[in-house]
């Protein structure tokens, strides 16, 4: 079984990595991805059950997400990193 955390832009949520070990200490049989751009997560250290996997914007995905019709401000970006983290999570499976 594989579990996939897709955390993207800069806040950094203190309560992720607890959830992550917790995860990995129920599990321990099971693959855990953390998939993000944030860089004080990209320096998380691995496990045996859990990976950090770095995340980078394909242009195309910029070009959308720079052109979205709703309101940018909502919830401090909501649409915009909602759908991108739609885009984060078939980039992932392609790539597994």
């Amino acid at each position: 079984m594989n579990f996939l955390f897709i955390h993207i832009g800069p806040f950094f949520p203190e309560y992720l990595l607890g959830n992550i070990m917790r995860l990995c200490g129920i599990f321990p049989d099971a693959n855990v991805f953390l998939l993000t751009d944030n860089e004080k997560l990209l320096n998380t250290p691995s496990s045996r059950n859990f990976c950090v996997v770095r995340y980078e914007v394909k242009q195309e995905h910029k070009e959308i997400l720079t052109h979205l019709t709703t309101s940018k401000d909502f919830r401090q970006g909501f649409w915009r990193y909602s759908l991108e983290r739609i885009f984060a999570l078939c980039a992932f499976q392609k790539s597994r």
